[in-house]
């Protein structure tokens, strides 16, 4: 019994170790959903989703929806962790994720936009507007599993999250981009016409 119960224990200390094992090689990694309005020369930047990734594998989550603010901070999983720093590893700009510059002939894009903003070890800042089906293939892999993530279920009703320095960052990426597609919805289909009676 003894020898069981020291056999779960060294099992649950190497599960600990493992989860915690992988330690980012970035200082901070910020993804953000946003949507932008042109009212002039004024853009307004509307943050939908902030994801903060810290340098101890935390991320700091917090989403506005219109039940309020939800906020959360967690662990990642070493998983994770391990596929963050394969892509985020600061070794080549964000930019060359970049697959393509235009849609396809026929494509309609609804958004919404995307933010990443890394920072590494050294305080070098790398900025870069994300389009879905622009970026490179291991981009979206990572991207879609950051989506996934999932946000705290406790709704701070009344409360929005709004970070002007972080807006100005983006307004600034957006103001230089030259790939933003047109935002527009696809057209509805529409039926064939009803024959009408003499």
């Amino acid at each position: 019994m003894k020898n069981i119960i020291t056999f779960i224990l060294i099992c649950t200390l190497s599960t600990l170790v493992t989860a915690q094992q992988a330690k980012p090689v970035f200082k901070k990694l910020v993804y953000a959903t946003y949507q932008s309005t042109q009212s002039g020369k004024d853009l307004k930047i509307a943050i939908k989703n902030y994801l903060e990734f810290d340098k101890n594998g935390s991320l700091h989550y917090l989403r506005n929806t219109n039940g309020g603010l939800l906020d959360t901070t967690y662990k990642i999983s070493n998983d994770l962790m391990i596929e963050l720093n394969k892509v985020f590893d600061g070794k080549k700009k964000l930019r060359t994720h970049l697959a393509r510059s235009k849609s396809p002939e026929g494509a309609h894009f609804s958004g919404p936009l995307e933010f990443i903003s890394l920072t590494n070890n050294h305080d070098t800042t790398d900025n870069f507007i994300v389009v879905d089906g622009f970026v490179s293939e291991n981009l979206t892999h990572i991207l879609n599993k950051i989506s996934a993530l999932p946000a705290s279920n406790v709704y701070h009703v009344g409360k929005v999250f709004k970070n002007n320095t972080f807006e100005s960052k983006i307004r600034m990426a957006h103001k230089a981009c030259t790939y933003l597609p047109k935002i527009e919805e696809a057209p509805t289909l529409k039926g064939p016409k009803k024959a009408t009676g003499n």
